[in-house]
């Protein structure tokens, strides 16, 4: 449980939202979309990963958003479930990251067809946009939450 490596990956995190907040305008351009589902599916990944390095020791699964959320402690992936139906409306956190689980890859690899349905990309853009700001929200707002899983954890 390395805080250090939690802080870098929150400050990536952060970085790839805010430069996504500069295509956010342009996203409906076909130019756009995809550079900009990049930015917040890699602020997704780092956030994920900074829960990762706070709370356990393994950070596997890769760039899949449901891998690493499924990799954290389940009182943790309760909590973080509990905080977005909050968030969201009475969404359900794992139905969202099932949506965008590969877009960090695909995004990437539009050119060899790894996107189907391009209409579909844009109507998750929003998915991706909300866990993105979520996640850092929830880092920043639940520090004590994550201090107190890691002492119980020790304690016990």
């Amino acid at each position: 449980m390395n805080s250090d490596q939690a802080i870098d990956w929150l400050y990536q995190a952060n970085r790839y939202f805010k430069a996504s907040e500069f295509l956010y305008d342009a996203q409906n351009d076909e130019d756009f979309l995809y550079p900009y589902l990049t930015l917040l599916s890699f602020s997704i990944e780092c956030s994920l990963k900074c829960i990762a390095h706070r709370t356990v020791k393994n950070t596997n699964g890769k760039h899949n958003s449901v891998n690493l959320f499924n990799n954290l402690p389940i009182e943790i992936q309760k909590n973080i479930d509990e905080e977005y139906k909050i968030y969201s409306g009475g969404k359900n956190i794992i139905d969202d990251f099932e949506l965008i689980k590969n877009y960090f890859v695909a995004s990437r690899y539009e050119i060899v067809g790894m996107i189907a349905d391009k209409k579909s990309e844009t109507l998750f853009s929003g998915t991706c946009f909300s866990l993105s700001e979520f996640l850092i929200e929830y880092i920043s707002n639940s520090e004590d939450y994550i201090n107190q899983y890691i002492q119980d954890s020790i304690q016990s």
